[in-house]
């Protein structure tokens, strides 16, 4: 460079002293270049190794295979996150970083280093987005027992390993639009003051939320789930859900609910469930729901909502069950029903209502039992009907309605077999018709 310089200008000409400068200025820079080329991914890659810090005491355990618990750093026993008057989660001990979580999920020089165990995380405050959007995940994320102050994004990420934020209070919402998770989705026993967006994920695995409360809505519609959708109560904590959408879900074995409470209006419009689906109530917990929509969905064997509370009517409009469709009270919990549609629904085996309370009408033009339909009366529970319309009901076996307080009209029963037809109602405010 300086011999052009020498060569294109004379040293007498004001602009060759400018042409030398800003050639020794090049050639530093050229410098300084090769030399953080050399050793630029040595500084990137200390960026974690000061165990002194949060990020690099749990780097050092997670490169080791070992488990991060922050409770161990900082010297207490485990907290609850749920819990707000607990001082504790203030202390800078446990103060985590959401960058340090998506720098070694998923930017090397990080990444390659995380072994089979994946990033496992307890009892830290989570600062910051935790945002994994589009990202290829191949190691575990679990994080246990934590509070995560902001938002959790998964739009679009592929992950072959579990992720899980079990046990955790997430401050922020997340959302998991197009997630394919190829293990299982984990939530369970946590906490999410905002709305959760599942729609259109795909988990190949099992979609565990036992024991969780959701402040805001539950977005699902598309959601597949290749194992167990799971959204029961726990013996520690109530299953809370406001409004939830599982429209066109797919789950390719059970989805169940049991004892978990509804504050907003279930929508399972066109839902199919490969297996069965539970809606019980528990001994310890009462399964509450609002108004619930099953239009059009398919399960492939049992639909149980023995002891179940319904606030809001139950649309079941051409409903498919492949077994038995219970709807019974229990010892220690009455089944009950605002209003109900059972119109051109199909039931392979049983329909049971016994000992069950119908608040409003019971609609069930067309339905068709392949079994017994059993709405009887219990030794603890009294069967009451407010108004009953099964015309065109097709029933293969017995209808029975022993004991059962009915004040509508019960019209046409239709039974296969001759003298299957059983309603000694003597309590009953209208006569059964019987064809």
């Amino acid at each position: 460079m300086v011999r052009y310089c020498r060569k294109q200008l004379n040293p007498s000409d004001p602009y060759f002293a400018r042409c030398r400068i800003g050639t020794r200025y090049g050639i530093w820079f050229l410098a300084a270049l090769v030399f953080w080329l050399g050793t630029g991914g040595q500084v990137l890659a200390d960026k974690y190794d000061d165990e002194k810090t949060p990020e690099g005491w749990a780097w050092t355990l997670i490169k080791r295979g070992e488990r991060a618990d922050f409770n161990v750093r900082c010297g207490t026993r485990r907290l609850d996150p749920r819990k707000e008057s607990e001082a504790e989660w203030t202390d800078g001990c446990r103060r985590l970083s959401a960058a340090f979580l998506v720098d070694v999920l998923t930017r090397a020089p990080w990444r390659k280093q995380v072994p089979f165990l994946g990033v496992v995380i307890i009892g830290a405050r989570i600062a910051g987005n935790i945002d994994i959007q589009n990202a290829k995940l191949d190691r575990v994320l679990l994080l246990e027992q934590c509070r995560i102050e902001n938002d959790i994004n998964l739009d679009g990420a592929r992950t072959d390993s579990n992720v899980g934020f079990v046990g955790s209070r997430a401050a922020g919402r997340i959302s998991a639009w197009q997630l394919h998770a190829e293990q299982s989705l984990l939530l369970s026993d946590s906490e999410f003051k905002r709305e959760v967006s599942l729609n259109s994920a795909k988990i190949d695995g099992s979609l565990v939320m036992d024991g969780i409360t959701l402040d805001g809505d539950l977005g699902a519609e598309l959601l597949q789930v290749g194992g167990l959708l799971l959204m029961r109560s726990t013996g520690q904590h109530k299953a809370s859900f406001k409004e939830a959408n599982l429209s066109k879900v797919k789950v390719a074995n059970n989805l169940e609910m049991d004892g978990a409470t509804f504050e907003g209006d279930l929508n399972g419009d066109s839902l199919q469930v490969g297996a069965s689906l539970f809606m019980r109530s528990t001994e310890r917990h009462r399964a509450s729901f609002k108004g619930v929509n099953l239009v059009a969905a398919k399960v492939a064997n049992n639909v149980e909502m023995d002891g179940a509370t319904f606030e809001g009517d139950l649309n079941g409009d051409s409903l498919q069950v492949g077994a038995s469709l219970f709807m019974r009270s229990t010892e220690q919990h009455r089944a009950s029903f605002k209003g109900v549609n059972l119109v051109a629904a199909k039931v392979a085996n049983n329909v049971e209502m016994d000992g069950a309370t119908f608040e409003g009408d019971l609609k069930a033009d067309s339905l068709h039992v392949s079994g017994l339909l059993l709405m009887r009366s219990m030794e603890q529970h009294e069967a009451k009907f407010k108004g009953l319309n099964l015309r065109g009901a097709n029933i293969t076996g017995n209808a029975e309605l022993d004991g059962a307080t009915v004040d509508g009209f019960f019209l046409q029963i239709r039974c296969r077999l001759e003298d299957r037809c059983s309603s000694d109602r003597r309590r009953s405010t209208k006569r059964a018709s019987r064809t």
